[in-house]
């Protein structure tokens, strides 16, 4: 895939992110990642949105926490936890290298067990 120039040389493509969902039982922690990799520089802000929220590691909810590993050789992960997940949703985990903004969509499925009483 073709990378995103900007100035002073960073470069980086939507195809250097990986990011790995997860499925779920209502109620539970649910855990996504995105790794970054191939990065010119150290990412100046690392943050996940849901559409109207940012969630950043400073962030005071209880609801969701951000872990972000250290920067090294270009590479980067960042974890968001998010409890007592009630339904499918849809994070979006954003790096901003020099002005450029990459970022990758990632699904919650949440799944609840029924049960059915034998007849």
């Amino acid at each position: 895939s073709s990378g995103i120039n900007a100035e002073y040389g960073a470069t980086l493509s939507a195809s250097d992110i990986t990011a790995t969902g997860t499925t779920v039982l209502v109620g539970f922690v649910a855990t996504v990642t995105c790794q970054l990799s191939g990065a010119s520089q150290q990412p100046s802000d690392v943050y996940w949105t849901d559409g109207t929220t940012e969630y950043r590691t400073t962030s005071t909810s209880e609801d969701y926490k951000v872990t972000n590993s250290g920067y090294s050789g270009g590479s980067q992960k960042t974890t968001l936890e998010i409890s007592g997940a009630s339904a499918p949703l849809h994070y979006t985990c954003n790096f901003l290298i020099n002005g450029v903004l990459s970022n990758r969509r990632v699904e919650v499925n949440v799944m609840e067990i029924i049960t059915v009483p034998a007849l």
